[in-house]
């Protein structure tokens, strides 16, 4: 069990599961929809104290009890916490956003082209994306992208609770994304430092998708072949 689950959550520290699933998922709690209140209260001082002193009891506990977390919980809490205190820090200086993820939801494919996550969400009209690989670089970069839980940018591009699944039998890897996480998984392919210098295995897994999914090499949507 992870963060992401807030009854486990809620019976580790001293806060409630439904406190603690109001303040990351504005009370859901059944759809994986961690980051809307955050989104939300992106700007409000309160609110920002109030979640930085929750992540703070929540490292804490894991300090005392790392048996009862998942391996990537303390690094996506630091990382949630660093931005929060760095939103609060803007704040004091005057500056605003008006969202979160305003600049975020678009990823640069291996020519540097800018595509929107929205634009790959519309291509997969409405359907997983599926993945299947033999190929041990290949099913290496898959479970290393999968593996940094939430980025940077709060987002994250596995989550059991959107349907994604993943599964390995006789060498073969078997991955099925959702429409919400695929998107940040092709981000990430494009992001992350291969294997060794010259391994171009992310970015050729991430240019072939598009391509699958109709998108040319400037970042066009073409349409499927």
């Amino acid at each position: 069990m992870t963060m992401t689950e807030p009854e486990f959550v809620g019976d580790a520290v001293d806060m409630s599961a439904g406190e603690f699933a109001a303040q990351w998922g504005d009370g859901k709690t059944d759809d994986g929809c961690m980051f809307y209140s955050l989104e939300r209260n992106c700007n409000d001082v309160s609110w920002l104290d109030k979640f930085v002193a929750a992540i703070g009891r929540l490292l804490n506990d894991i300090g005392r009890n790392p048996d009862k977390y998942g391996k990537n919980d303390s690094e996506n809490l630091l990382t949630l916490r660093t931005y929060c205190q760095e939103r609060l820090e803007s704040i004091n200086r005057g500056e605003m956003v008006e969202s979160l993820i305003s600049s975020s939801d678009i990823l640069e494919n291996q020519n540097g082209c800018k595509i929107s996550y929205a634009d790959i969400r519309k291509a997969m009209n409405g359907e997983p994306f599926d993945i299947t690989t033999m190929s041990i670089k290949e099913k290496k970069m898959i479970a290393k992208a999968i593996n940094v839980g939430i980025d940077s940018r709060l987002q994250a591009c596995f989550v059991p609770d959107r349907g994604d699944k993943i599964s390995t039998e006789n060498g073969r890897m078997a991955v099925e994304f959702s429409i919400e996480s695929f998107p940040v998984f092709l981000r990430r392919l494009f992001e992350m430092v291969g294997l060794n210098d010259t391994d171009d295995t992310g970015t050729d897994l991430g240019s072939g998708c598009l391509e699958v999914l109709g998108f040319n090499d400037t970042g066009k949507f073409v349409g499927r072949k």
